[in-house]
């Protein structure tokens, strides 16, 4: 086994250990604020993409029933 790993079988027997475990423990911490920073700006950006989709698609039905109502006409004067 290697002499640096630390084992969860109970608290650190040294004080290398003890620095050890703090090391990684504010490593966790550091990882935890960067992905939390992330995933918040991951979530706005996906808001933002479906509004924006949402916002299309609206547009998509005004025309698609204006083109129908065009067409409607159209083949009333037509007939």
């Amino acid at each position: 086994m290697n002499a640096d790993v630390v084992t969860l079988a109970g608290e650190p027997q040294t004080e290398e250990e003890q620095h050890a475990v703090l090391q990684y423990e504010e490593w966790l911490r550091q990882n935890d604020i960067w992905l939390s920073t992330n995933i918040q700006s991951l979530e706005q950006q996906v808001a933002k993409y479906r509004r924006t989709k949402k916002a299309l698609n609206a547009k998509q039905r005004v025309v698609c029933i204006s083109s129908m109502s065009r067409n409607l006409q159209h083949f009333a004067i037509t007939a």
